[in-house]
């Protein structure tokens, strides 16, 4: 599903080559998703959401079609500085195993290969202590929930969806606080802890690959250009200069 996009085309990125290393060696068998933009509250509902859905893994094992057995939750929050207080919390309070994304690199920002091993075999939730690296994820995971959008957060609204869209996300998920502008057609709502991995269970449990609800064909592709022929029209105004490409 890895693809190139904008300005990422000549230069492949750090968060690139950690994916990249993380899809090769565990996709076949370890369902990876991800929670983007998250904020305090969100955080403990995807946690709840990883053990859950683990335990139906489990208990189901012997008579699913699936090929995955375990879960490897990404949590991208809104505020990367809030990234050790989570960790505290889902291994404090949820019992979780998890790590930082940048503890995945040595000097020089190679990838630490010892560090990737023991994340793919001994934990579960990896946290993105970074900012920008939310474009170079999506292309690597099939479902993304988007944050702001639960009532555990506080807030109302919810992040943006484009950005996942325009990368190919197959499965986007979001809580009943995202504002009806935002939404996007087959957009799945949860509201609960049990109702989001019921969800999750009963797509990966497929015995076909996960169902495409939000893909595009040319008429969807061309809305998205036009959307984003707009954002590029305003942002060049102020001499911003970005590029895009699905």
């Amino acid at each position: 599903m890895a693809r190139e996009i904008g300005a990422k085309q000549a230069v492949q990125t750090n968060i690139d080559k950690l994916m990249e290393s993380i899809v090769e060696k565990k996709s076949e068998s370890r369902f990876i998703w991800l929670a983007a933009s998250t904020h305090e509250g969100e955080e403990e509902v995807i946690g709840k959401v990883h053990k859950i859905l683990e335990r139906k893994l489990k208990l189901h094992a012997s008579d699913l079609k699936s090929k995955y057995s375990s879960v490897l939750t990404i949590i991208a929050p809104r505020h990367p500085e809030r990234s050790n207080d989570i960790i505290r919390f889902l291994e404090r309070d949820l019992m979780l195993s998890c790590d930082l994304h940048s503890n995945l690199f040595n000097a020089g920002n190679l990838i630490n290969e010892k560090a990737v091993a023991e994340l793919l075999d001994e934990k579960q939730v990896l946290i993105v202590d970074s900012l920008g690296e939310l474009v170079s994820i999506y292309k690597y995971v099939d479902v993304a929930f988007i944050g702001a959008s639960l009532p555990q957060s506080g807030t109302k609204g919810g992040h943006n969806v484009f950005e996942a869209l325009s990368r190919g996300v197959s499965v986007i998920i979001c809580g009943p606080h995202m504002d009806k502008e935002k939404m996007c057609p087959n957009m799945r709502v949860v509201d609960s802890p049990d109702v989001f991995a019921d969800f999750l269970f009963a797509e990966i449990s497929s015995p076909t690959k996960l169902k495409y609800l939000t893909d595009f064909d040319a008429e969807g592709k061309q809305i998205l250009d036009k959307i984003w022929h707009a954002i590029t029209k305003t942002l060049s105004i102020r001499n911003v200069k970005i590029t895009y490409n699905i």
